[in-house]
């Protein structure tokens, strides 16, 4: 797999496992309804909260899928080669995995395991922010900001130099921002 290959993964990865979450909350949903038109207790509307029962039941299969550390893995080894846009990419797929959906860091990987992983991910993601952030555009900035908001383990594994590099392309891109 290429950088392209691997950052594209990411991003399907994480749309396709918030498209399963919105499914299955719209099934809970449906459920619900029929339960409650049919009379049985227990089944009132807003009884459950469906969306964020549903993200964490797709984050918690995605958290115990075996694949997820190796596609991990992959963006730490491919990171070197990610542009601009890649980058902003899997840094927002990152922060939606851990913070909408819950599946980073996973329950059975040890806490050394994720600190030590996530260290490294963020060395490799940090030394291209460094490189690529005076390409990204006005979009792929805010991105790469707000990822860092989500995932606050990347955020805090920025270098000096990556935040540096960030707030120069925001400033740079700052006229875009606001027309």
């Amino acid at each position: 797999m290429n950088a392209v290959n691997v950052a594209t993964a990411v991003n399907s990865l994480w749309k396709q496992a918030k498209r399963e979450a919105r499914d299955i909350a719209k099934e809970q949903r449906r459920d619900l309804r029929q339960a409650h038109r049919r009379g049985e207790e227990g089944h009132r509307r807003g009884e459950t909260r469906d969306s964020e029962a549903a993200r964490d039941r797709v984050g918690t299969k995605l958290s115990h899928d075996p694949r997820l550390p190796k596609l991990l893995r992959l963006v730490r080894e491919k990171g070197d080669e990610l542009h601009a846009r890649a980058v902003s990419g899997v840094m927002h797929g990152l922060g939606v995995l851990h913070a909408d959906l819950r599946a980073l860091p996973t329950s059975r990987w040890t806490a050394r395991f994720e600190k030590s992983f996530t260290a490294k991910l963020a060395s490799a993601l940090s030394s291209r922010v460094e490189t690529t952030a005076a390409e990204m555009n006005a979009q792929e900035v805010a991105i790469a900001y707000n990822a860092c908001a989500k995932y606050d383990a990347l955020g805090e594994r920025l270098t000096p130099n990556a935040w540096l590099a960030l707030a120069s392309a925001a400033s740079k891109e700052s006229v875009r921002f606001t027309s």
